[in-house]
């Protein structure tokens, strides 16, 4: 098998090329994709008796190949999308695909959130300033970091941070890329990376600050851009691959990701081909029995991952548990100093002060946090409700 290697995905959002291979793109339905500027992607091609592997196409875009070129497909995994068209607005939308329930929970976490902070919404695509640039990808980074933190996981996209922050500036000015964000004043609290290739928008990477976990930023995040989608004439809402719970509640279309394995029509490569696809089959079938999922599990135990996981999770403890009982004013409550919990010294205050705006919808404004034991107990005071809060750790 040739060792040039093509992902066909990431070539095409990120970099606008496809494989030597190909002539164009079709939609499925049978239509020309409307992409104008795709470059054809300079890697060497497979000699005339050489087998090249295509990995993550999508199955709603069908690649035709060159004359005298065929091709083999086995399939990757699912991908998740929310298809657009014939819809006008995020209301049809969501009447005809979405449940009730569904609905009326992302609505009214979009007026919770609007109710207790100061939100703003901004979708960076076709200008972007170098200094907000750097300043969203570096808030990008550390939201990512803390959550997966949180998670005790590893993220790919962390692992190829250099890379991928040089890559995605001048795609936001050509118009090939956006950020969108969501505000809490001036502070960035949700993030989204996303690629452009009209009619296709494709969710590449976000994350949000997990102090405003309580509110749901995610799919407030979705909410908006798909309105967003659907004002500038977007046709789909790829989510990529991976069964996310957010993606299942969020999808109304799951396709394919497949691998295809192209070659030159010869009897050579069609006795390879054979062999290729009773080994495919093979695995499919151990996968099937769920012997991968042993082997993976046993190789984590060799190499003491389950411990390096729980050491992960477990390293921001510190002043995450703790208990809540109505407030009881006395006398020696009078004279306290009000904390600000912007302050670097008091920052594990905020995602209970957020709990306290979400479950009370009080604005942050109009909360006074008041400390009564150092590092243990704490006095927060809205317009209408009080509460102390003690941490345990």
């Amino acid at each position: 098998m040739s060792k040039s290697q093509f992902d066909f995905y990431f070539d095409l959002f990120e970099r606008g090329s496809i494989p030597p291979f190909y002539n164009k793109i079709l939609f499925t339905e049978g239509k020309d994709a409307p992409i104008d500027d795709l470059q054809q992607k300079k890697k060497k091609l497979m000699r005339d008796n050489g087998l090249v592997p295509v990995s993550n196409v999508p199955s709603y875009l069908d690649p035709i190949l060159k004359s005298g070129l065929k091709s083999i497909k086995f399939f990757q995994g699912k991908g998740y999308a929310i298809l657009l068209k014939d819809h006008s607005t995020m209301d049809m939308l969501f009447a005809q695909h979405y449940r009730s329930k569904f609905r009326i929970g992302v609505k009214r976490s979009i007026s919770r959130l609007e109710a207790c902070f100061s939100i703003s919404y901004k979708m960076y695509h076709g200008h972007i300033e170098k200094r907000d640039y750097d300043f969203l990808m570096s808030s990008l980074r550390k939201m990512l970091e803390r959550r997966f933190q949180q998670l005790g996981e590893k993220n790919d996209r962390l692992q190829e941070w250099t890379r991928f922050e040089g890559l995605l500036y001048p795609l936001i000015n050509s118009n090939k890329a956006s950020i969108f964000v969501i505000f809490d004043d001036k502070k960035p609290i949700d993030i989204a990376f996303n690629y452009h290739l009209p009619p296709l928008f494709f969710s590449a990477v976000s994350s949000y600050d997990i102090d405003y976990s309580k509110f749901g930023l995610g799919n407030i995040d979705l909410y908006k851009q798909v309105d967003w989608c659907l004002k500038n004439g977007y046709g789909i809402f790829d989510m990529g691959f991976g069964d996310l719970e957010y993606k299942l509640k969020w999808a109304n279309h799951t396709y394919d990701f497949e691998r295809h394995l192209v070659f030159g029509n010869d009897a050579l490569n069609k006795v390879k081909v054979y062999y290729i696809k009773m080994l495919y089959h093979c695995k499919a079938y151990l996968k099937s029995k769920n012997i991968d999922a042993l082997y993976k599990a046993i190789k984590i135990v060799l190499k003491g991952g389950k411990k390096k996981r729980k050491t992960l999770a477990n390293t921001e403890t510190t002043f995450s548990d703790y208990k809540i009982v109505p407030f009881a004013k006395t006398e020696k409550h009078q004279d306290l100093v009000q904390l600000d919990p912007n302050d670097a010294g008091y920052t594990f205050l905020r995602k209970p002060i957020y709990d306290f705006l979400y479950s009370h919808t009080e604005h942050i404004s109009n909360v006074a946090v008041f400390e009564l034991e150092p590092y243990k107990t704490y006095w927060m005071k809205g317009k209408e409700n009080s509460q102390t809060i003690t941490f345990t750790t």
